[in-house]
């Protein structure tokens, strides 16, 4: 039986194919025509295989995203029955007087996390102070467990979700789009240089790293999604 974390690559994987092949039959045809621009025909052909292009594009992201987004809502499950662990008596007591400071220096976070390493509840605590010290670090990080602990992948998860929505909806870079929207905003809108596709992935780690989840945050989110 494939493990969710597979069975997601294989989704989007299937999709960013998919999605290839439709975008590349397209561009063929439309190239294909290029020789009666300026006719009827042209306008009438040219409509028809953008509604075409359209319809299949649609129909492949309803299925396709329908696969992906209940597969993180099963990889929400399965990472929410691992056990959390509780912090030390000396770790609360640490989180306690951290939280009775009305100002904690980013420094003095730093060593209190170090200390934390081993609890992902506690170095959750510590994001939560350093968030209303307005200490920009993500403390989370210095975990050192060798599985994401449910604390993590949660968050995780969110990551995905929302980089796996962009997914589907567009196949270009977002910050090129963010760019092309500042250009339109300010100096008008240039179609003379389409924006920049996304790099094609085949390999599950490229998948997970092009939708938000690091290479050194992989194995242990794998760990956590499929309940090894």
């Amino acid at each position: 039986m494939l493990k969710n974390s597979e069975l997601f690559f294989r989704a989007a994987l299937k999709f960013q194919n998919e999605r290839q092949h439709i975008s590349e039959e397209y561009e063929n045809a439309m190239k294909g025509l290029e020789s009666t621009k300026g006719s009827e025909y042209y306008k009438a052909e040219t409509d028809r295989l953008k509604k075409e292009r359209d319809n299949r594009l649609s129909a492949l992201k309803q299925s396709s995203g329908a696969d992906m987004l209940s597969t993180i809502e099963t990889m929400r499950k399965t990472a929410t029955q691992r056990a959390t662990i509780a912090p030390t008596d000396e770790q609360v007591r640490i989180l306690q007087v951290l939280k009775m400071r009305d100002n904690v220096t980013e420094r003095e976070l730093t060593e209190a996390a170090k200390s934390l390493e081993n609890c992902p509840l506690g170095l959750s605590v510590i994001q939560e102070i350093a968030n209303k010290n307005g200490v920009i670090r993500n403390f989370k990080r210095l975990y050192k467990g060798d599985k994401m602990p449910s604390e993590f992948a949660s968050s995780a998860l969110d990551t995905l979700e929302y980089e796996t929505k962009d997914f589907l909806a567009y196949d270009t870079k977002r910050t090129a789009r963010i760019a092309a929207q500042y250009q339109s905003n300010r100096y008008g809108q240039d179609e003379s240089r389409p924006l920049p596709k996304r790099a094609l992935f085949d390999e599950k780690a490229d998948c997970f790293k092009s939708l938000g989840i690091t290479p050194d945050n992989l194995d242990g989110f794998i760990a956590a999604v499929d309940g090894e």
